[in-house]
């Protein structure tokens, strides 16, 4: 029986193309409304203006995602345990890549229908960074510690969840890549 490992994809993956997909979507609608009556262009105007915006939004952020690409973060089990060692692994399709001083790892309370959302613990560590042919492996220990909840589903009213993550400025654009966890009691 082999080791189960988990692969989990940056969270910045979605929103660039999330937000290309509402603005074409309002402009869509601003057009059928144009087209179904041309006495409501004010109207139509009023879903096309921020379509656009939204869709350059989306275009921003997905060039943002693409200056690294697709990121996986690696564990070595299907989940973190609490109080135990994780080790964990992000590859970077780039050459020597080293701008990566410290993986930051925090834990979130989301509470009820508020969504107030409130740091409890937050943890920073010092990563070892490989160089393998065309990519580069930060590698990094996650250690929960045993006193911090479980992540919960969202079904229940108050929600933890676990979150890595790393930031840097290249091209004078602030880049942050995030991971949610899953973290468990023994």
């Amino acid at each position: 029986m082999g080791v189960s490992k988990r692969i989990i994809l940056s969270q910045e993956r979605i929103l660039g193309k999330l937000l290309k997909g509402m603005g074409c979507a309002f402009g869509v609608m601003a057009i059928i409304l144009f087209a179904s009556d041309f006495k409501q262009i004010g109207l139509a105007l009023i879903f096309l203006t921020p379509a656009i915006g939204i869709y350059f939004i989306g275009v921003y952020q997905d060039r943002k995602y693409k200056m690294l690409g697709r990121t996986p973060l690696e564990l070595n089990s299907n989940y973190c345990k609490k109080n135990k060692v994780t080790k964990a692994k992000i590859t970077i399709n780039r050459n020597d890549f080293n701008k990566v001083q410290e993986i930051k790892l925090s834990c979130t309370k989301h509470s009820g229908d508020s969504h107030a959302n409130r740091i409890i613990w937050e943890n920073t560590v010092e990563p070892t960074i490989h160089f393998e042919k065309d990519l580069t492996l930060i590698e990094f220990d996650i250690n929960i510690p045993q006193r911090l909840p479980e992540s919960s589903s969202v079904f229940f009213s108050r929600q933890y969840s676990y979150k890595v993550s790393f930031k840097f400025t290249e091209s004078m654009e602030f880049v942050e890549r995030t991971w949610k966890i899953p973290v468990k009691a023994i």
